[in-house]
């Protein structure tokens, strides 16, 4: 079904934001701790009250009082104005595989204190740590993101000391995929396609895009990933999925925030909107836009036959191996035919873009190896 909006819709996006909680790489040197610190950002790389250990988030303990030390309803009303909602793990609402009921972490300081008290270091409140959270510069709500965790970490106990850095976002990157000497990070991640598989796996996979740089998940949880997205039965399928919800509450390898909303803009000059929510390019497929002067809109008709889009920042690069950056990534998508489409609102059917000579349909099939790698005959 078609929808336009002339001025304004509110859009649930198939989007979250995350703070992974990472393990570091080990010290080099002939013995345990000996060698170079993995990390500048862990201070003296001891439990001194100057620093943290490179293993410091092995203990469960440690990552559920981040959890708990972290203000939720505050970084939702301040960083992102109201328009997002919690969420209790990668899952979330609009994916097949999503449980509106799942378990998710509260402020609360209290029971922060008393998981760092007791934790498998010792009293912590006591002993104190000291490490640096870094952000990509001009991310805005990621900076809130991380003052409001160092915020709640010091009313946990004034001997917690978080010192706050913004970087670069290609030299972010490079930490996360390369040297891994952030002790937390901040990632998003938006649909590929429209299941709690494309999400589990980046945030619980072994192997996964972001938690295998994180140290997270076995072989048993490979194995119940596998399980669930090869269940046939429906009933038993979502159990599963709805336990893997519940495994990352357990674990808590991240603090995972929010879902966001957005709004998107149309003169009513515009109309054949369609959304669809697992589509990241924001003005949705411009090939279903339809443009024509509208006499009874206030703005002015301009530039007839062309869509002018407002982005929201300077593009980075139109190279599909280069653009990451969201502003980039949307007009790769308008330049770069994909070979299938989702069919308009529609989350689980799709239609081809292009086709091999003598093919009338296209096929997807799991792949092996890598995990969850989908490919397309």
């Amino acid at each position: 079904m078609s929808k336009t909006f002339p001025r304004m819709g509110w859009i649930i996006l198939v989007a979250l934001l995350c703070v992974g909680l990472t393990i570091l790489p080990a010290c080099g040197g002939e013995g345990e701790g000996e060698g170079e610190l993995p990390s500048e950002y862990i201070g003296s790389g001891a439990l001194d009250g100057d620093g943290i250990p490179y293993n410091f988030f092995n203990d469960s303990n440690v990552r559920k009082g981040c959890c708990y030390a972290f203000n939720y309803p505050t970084y939702i009303s301040s960083a992102l104005y109201g328009q997002a909602s919690q969420r209790g793990s990668p899952v979330v609402e609009g994916l097949y595989g999503y449980n509106p009921a799942a378990s998710k972490y509260s402020y609360n300081i209290t029971k922060a204190r008393e998981l760092f008290q007791t934790s498998g270091w010792g009293n912590l409140s006591a002993i104190g740590f000291k490490f640096t959270l870094l952000y990509n510069v001009g991310n805005l709500p990621r900076k809130t993101a991380c003052e409001l965790l160092a915020e709640g970490l010091f009313q946990v106990s004034p001997n917690f000391n978080v010192a706050i850095q913004p970087l670069a976002w290609p030299t972010i990157l490079g930490k996360i995929f390369g040297t891994r000497d952030m002790p937390l990070y901040q990632i998003g991640w938006g649909a590929d396609y429209a299941h709690a598989d494309n999400f589990i796996v980046p945030f619980m996979h072994s192997q996964g895009v972001y938690s295998g740089f994180q140290g997270y998940g076995d072989a048993a949880l490979d194995a119940q990933i596998q399980a669930a997205f090869e269940d046939p039965n429906p009933v038993t399928q979502l159990a599963k999925y709805y336990a893997l919800q519940q495994r990352y509450y357990d674990d808590a390898p991240g603090i995972a925030l929010s879902q966001p909303l957005a709004r998107r803009y149309f003169t009513s000059h515009i109309s054949g909107f369609q959304y669809n929510p697992v589509d990241p390019s924001y003005p949705c497929d411009i090939r279903v836009l339809l443009k024509a002067n509208n006499v009874s809109c206030t703005v002015p008709y301009v530039n007839a036959g062309n869509f002018v889009e407002d982005t929201i920042s300077e593009l980075d690069s139109l190279d599909p191996a280069w653009g990451y950056d969201t502003a980039s990534g949307q007009q790769v998508q308008f330049i770069y035919e994909s070979l299938l489409a989702y069919n308009g609102t529609s989350v689980d059917t799709f239609v081809p873009r292009w086709l091999p000579a003598g093919r009338s349909t296209v096929r997807i099939t799991p792949s092996a190896s890598p995990p969850h790698w989908r490919q397309l005959q």
